[in-house]
């Protein structure tokens, strides 16, 4: 997901040797612990392969927290995933001339926009996850459109 976004925005593929640090790769997906309670500890992947150059956000992998043991989060990566297809669909719409400027102006979409950023941060770190950045970068441009 990560490689796409940098492949579809900027045109080119990263393999540098963070993109293969395992430990920035978890804190990039940046999954906030969902156990009963909210724990809020550090999310991580026990397996000790590297996760595909093209996806940090590995759904074989298991995911565990670090503060309370909780290893569920099927859940999670199906909604960052099922969000993750919306969010790219309304990128591909944004950048095409010839789509109808309804979707670029109009205010639902916007909207959608912006719950999709919220649901994201129920589920990944605010502040480090690439997938709640990559929902924000997506709200700036359709702003963008609006005014531009």
């Amino acid at each position: 997901d990560r490689q796409k976004g940098l492949r579809m925005n900027y045109n080119f593929v990263c393999d540098c040797a963070l993109c293969q640090d395992m430990e920035r790769d978890d804190a990039s997906v940046g999954l906030l612990c969902v156990a009963p309670g909210g724990c809020n500890g550090r999310v991580r992947s026990s397996s000790s392969d590297f996760s595909s150059v093209d996806s940090p956000l590995d759904r074989n992998k298991q995911y565990r927290c670090e503060t309370c043991g909780h290893g569920n989060f099927e859940d999670s990566l199906k909604a960052i995933s099922k969000l993750m297809t919306r969010i790219e669909s309304i990128e591909t719409k944004l950048k095409d001339d010839s789509v109808q400027d309804s979707i670029k102006y109009d205010e639902s979409t916007g909207r959608d926009i912006k719950q999709m950023f919220d649901s994201m941060t129920k589920y990944c770190n605010s502040q480090t996850s690439w997938y709640v950045a990559w929902s924000s970068d997506v709200f700036v441009h359709w702003c963008a459109n609006g005014i531009g």
